[in-house]
């Protein structure tokens, strides 16, 4: 499994394109977090895990290039020995224990990984000739006998030296360190190998782990997520109550906000529209009252109170009345001999006098009016 394959912040955003219309704010500032830190979690792992594995790599191939290297110097050495000693020594007996040095040498560099049964099972499952298997069987070693075909295998004849992966004769992914042997006469190469899942098993152990902490990441980060939201909106969640309170006509208490952030910013602006709304309401009060006043000054209190229910064409049939008209005759010279402040002050007298009797009889005062 390859941390680069896993995709669950595409996931992650096509969820929150798909509900981004239905969430609180609190609800987006955990998602967001999560998108942040998940997306930084999975990011830092998979750039970990490919450098961990590309350093295993290249430590490995050193390992088996030097591996290789060594082999194949003692093998050249070797057949260099053999080939100075039949030179000199033709008929000399020191043959003979050659010969024998070098199929242990040989024994020894074609031991197999697998017991004899199974891997001539394997031999047989991946094709092999049954006549091959024969001779396998009958000598007992792979040496000499077991085709090894490989793009390392053709590289290192093509005379080339290096390092690959590739998948051997036995259909398994192998990390393979490549060269030409130089024995004259022989054209020969050596490979040195390890299967891929040896080679990796330390990656793939670091793979578990990073998989493990980031899990346990991811659910702390969720928790903490949860408490810098509910932080975040709680200020938020005071303005909805205190802009629900004003819109049911509660303007008697305004939040407070000493925070010196944007959400404080936000309520002291809030808190300066409630009390322009106090103010205007106030004021517009004001208003009302000055005018019911007035209205009640020019017209008689039933006709007022109508009048303040929007009626516009008011008419009432009495059949049984009685109307008093009372007339000042010869105020208006009377008033020239006087000041301005006594005139006011028998006319308020007389006025007051017609509102005190229509108070006590019960009388409806319709109009007062006057000549200049």
């Amino acid at each position: 499994m390859d941390l680069s394959t896993v995709k669950p912040v595409q996931i992650l955003l096509q969820l929150v394109r798909s509900s981004s219309g239905q969430l609180s704010i609190k609800s987006k500032l955990i998602l967001m977090l999560l998108l942040v830190s998940g997306f930084s979690t999975l990011l830092t792992a998979a750039l970990g895990y490919r450098s961990g594995q590309i350093n295993l790599t290249n430590r490995v191939f050193s390992q088996l290039t030097s591996v290789r290297a060594s082999k194949g110097s003692q093998i050249e050495a070797y057949f260099r020995n053999i080939q100075n000693h039949t030179l000199t020594l033709s008929e000399d007996l020191s043959i003979v224990a050659a010969v024998q040095e070098f199929d242990a040498a040989y024994q020894q560099l074609g031991a197999t990984p697998l017991p004899p049964n199974a891997y001539l099972a394997e031999l047989r499952s991946l094709g092999t000739k049954e006549d091959a298997i024969a001779r396998l069987r009958q000598y007992g070693t792979t040496i000499l006998q077991q085709p090894v075909t490989s793009p390392a295998v053709a590289r290192a004849l093509a005379g080339s030296t290096g390092t690959m992966r590739v998948v051997d004769y036995r259909n398994t992914a192998v990390l393979s360190s490549y060269a030409p042997l130089q024995i004259k006469g022989l054209d020969w190469v050596i490979l040195s190998q390890m299967d891929l899942a040896e080679a990796y098993e330390p990656i793939y152990a670091l793979q578990r782990q990073i998989l493990i902490t980031a899990t346990l990441l991811i659910l702390l980060v969720t928790l903490l997520a949860m408490a810098l939201a509910h932080h975040f909106n709680k200020p938020i969640q005071h303005l909805i109550e205190s802009a629900r309170r004003v819109s049911a006509g509660e303007l008697a208490s305004i939040p407070v906000s000493n925070s010196p952030d944007e959400f404080g910013e936000l309520g002291r602006s809030f808190n300066a529209v409630v009390q322009s709304l106090r103010t205007q309401t106030a004021l517009v009060d004001h208003k009302n009252q000055e005018n019911e006043r007035l209205l009640m000054s020019v017209f008689p209190s039933a006709i007022a109170r109508r009048l303040q229910r929007g009626e516009t064409q008011i008419a009432e049939e009495i059949t049984n009345v009685a109307v008093l008209f009372a007339d000042l005759k010869g105020f208006s010279r009377l008033v020239t001999s006087l000041s301005a402040h006594d005139s006011l002050s028998v006319l308020n007298d007389l006025i007051g006098s017609f509102d005190d009797m229509s108070e006590r009889f019960g009388l409806e005062k319709v109009k007062t009016i006057g000549d200049s």
